[in-house]
């Protein structure tokens, strides 16, 4: 079964959960202290590949081309990668590969599906 996860980069807190990340932000949202775009979001699957969405909270989201937005994402994620490797391994994730700077339609190839 594939499973999906935000990491809170400040307080490290971990949510694992079956559902969408919309879908679990959204009934939850009284436990989020941060907006949807502040947590690092990924997916896991079932052969324990762990993709990460591209991740950049900041406001100048639109000042930033495409290939910057890749940069600084991957620049991020690699800040908080051994948080997340840690946070994934504590709740039993064995992780059998890794991919950043997933958007919807990489994820959509690689997980052969129409929704992710």
């Amino acid at each position: 079964m594939i499973k999906r996860f935000f990491y809170n980069p400040e307080t490290k807190k971990f949510s694992i959960f079956e559902n969408g990340h919309v879908e679990f932000f959204h009934n939850r949202k009284n436990e989020f202290s941060e907006n949807f775009d502040f947590y690092i979001r990924g997916i896991i699957t079932e052969e324990n590949k762990i993709l990460l969405r591209v991740y950049y909270p900041y406001n100048d989201i639109d000042e930033l081309s495409y290939s910057e937005l890749l940069d600084k994402s991957r620049e991020l994620l690699d800040i908080n990668l051994q948080g997340i490797k840690e946070a994934l391994n504590a709740q039993g994730v064995t992780i059998d590969g890794l991919t950043l700077n997933v958007t919807n339609e990489s994820a959509k190839d690689i997980l052969k599906a129409l929704y992710v």
